[in-house]
């Protein structure tokens, strides 16, 4: 019986510094995009919304996210995985950073749309 177990046989096979990143940058998508709801009650009172506008935020990027996987997955075929997970990365994480700076309800739409767009490249 060698010394390995089979996980880390996997791990060495993957790369481990490779799945280290590839486990870091999903923990950080997954923080920019819960970071929407945790702060949503701030952003409903900040901006006045009603209950029904704070739903659509969240729906505007929840839903864009899951349909833009489809075409992120077939880009990520057909070109370099590594560039494909890097603009989506980045995508998500300057959207997030203008999610803070937008000064009212529709703009904050169109970012959330944006940001489930390059969402759906990473995931």
């Amino acid at each position: 019986m060698s010394g390995k177990s089979r996980l880390s046989e996997i791990f060495c096979r993957w790369g481990g510094g490779n799945a280290s990143f590839l486990a870091y940058t999903h923990f950080s998508h997954d923080l920019c995009a819960g970071l929407l709801t945790a702060l949503l009650p701030l952003i409903k009172e900040g901006l006045g919304l009603t209950y029904l506008q704070s739903g659509v935020l969240l729906s505007a990027y929840t839903i864009t996210s899951g349909l833009s996987q489809i075409p992120g997955g077939w880009l990520g075929d057909r070109l370099r995985r590594s560039v494909v997970i890097a603009v989506g990365l980045g995508g998500v994480g300057f959207a997030t950073l203008a999610v803070g700076l937008s000064p009212s309800y529709y703009p904050l739409i169109a970012i959330l749309i944006i940001m489930g767009i390059f969402a759906g490249g990473y995931h």
